[in-house]
């Protein structure tokens, strides 16, 4: 009996080296793979030889780890990568301004300038001024819109309301730059869910952008598709190319238009954050060689559940 006992115990004694040699040898494989990964540029999965549930449980949670990690990586590299682009636009857009300022500061100080060529002047500051002014401002806009914290609160409002009382603001204008402006109004239109400051500044821009790129014939249009009230603006595609409408609405988008401070491509961007942040969506796209921006409102019934 003390025989068999004896070996069962040493039976015992190598099974229990045999595991404890097996667990080593993966231990010591794990560590050579996840140093490899780390060291390395490569897909490599870290993979088990034990039949173990629980080395094979341990690899599954070391990959998505290190999956995770990647990712991260890879986000972070894009995130320095767009603010680098980020950082080289507004340094060409901010200089653009103010050389044309130190040049015109530098014109003043001549003594023979009569008085009509130094109004032409200071007017001319004046207006790059308020180009730079506005370029800080959207700017400082858009930072805004990206941060998590940063909420709407929404309320019925009247969208045409809005739109015609800028419009008619804009009016001279329009008449100076020659543009013919067709404004279409469905009837009856219901009121949106929105927030009226967020709405404004969407339909300011759009006019602004409108204003500075619009070639003739303008149509402005506003009617209810579905439960979204959907906002139309159609003119002439001018320069802008099919491939380049996707961008439209990336931070300083500019496509072929030569950059040439008076705009900057922020004005859009600040209209896609805000109207996403409304619940809604925008859309472009050129329709025989026209461009048409489409933005969607959500209706205040459908919102309220009225």
């Amino acid at each position: 009996m003390d025989y068999i006992i004896s070996g069962i115990g040493i039976l015992i004694g190598v099974i229990g080296i045999t595991l404890f040699w097996l667990s080593q040898r993966e231990i010591r494989s794990l560590i050579k793979q996840l140093n490899e990964i780390n060291y390395k540029e490569t897909n490599q999965k870290i993979m088990v030889r034990s039949s173990s549930a629980l080395y094979k449980t341990l690899a599954t949670k070391l990959n998505e780890t290190i999956e995770e990690k990647k990712q991260s990586q890879r986000d972070y590299i894009k995130m320095e990568k767009e603010l680098k682009e980020t950082i080289a636009n507004l340094s060409h857009d901010i200089r653009t301004p103010l050389t044309s300022i130190s040049g015109y500061l530098q014109l003043l100080q001549q003594e023979d300038l009569d008085e009509e060529k130094k109004k032409k002047y200071l007017q001319i500051i004046s207006g790059r001024t308020r180009n730079l002014q506005g370029l800080v401002e959207s700017f400082y806009e858009l930072s805004q819109l990206n941060s998590s914290e940063y909420k709407l609160e929404c309320e019925e409002i009247h969208i045409e309301r809005i739109m015609c009382e800028l419009i008619a603001s804009f009016y001279q204008d329009f008449v100076d730059k020659g543009l013919s402006l067709q404004i279409d109004i469905q009837e009856n239109l219901p009121s949106a869910y929105a927030n009226e400051g967020a709405v404004t500044r969407i339909l300011l821009n759009l006019i602004q952008n409108t204003l500075r790129y619009a070639h003739k014939n303008i149509q402005i249009k506003l009617a209810q598709e579905g439960i979204y009230i959907k906002l139309s603006i159609i003119n002439e595609s001018g320069e802008l190319k099919e491939d380049d409408v996707p961008y439209l609405f990336d931070r300083f988008f500019m496509g072929n238009r030569v950059r040439n401070g008076e705009g900057t491509g922020v004005g859009l961007a600040v209209v896609k954050k805000l109207v996403i942040l409304l619940g809604g969506k925008v859309e472009a796209e050129i329709i025989n060689e026209r461009l048409v921006i489409e933005v969607y409102f959500k209706i205040f019934r459908e919102m309220s559940g009225l």
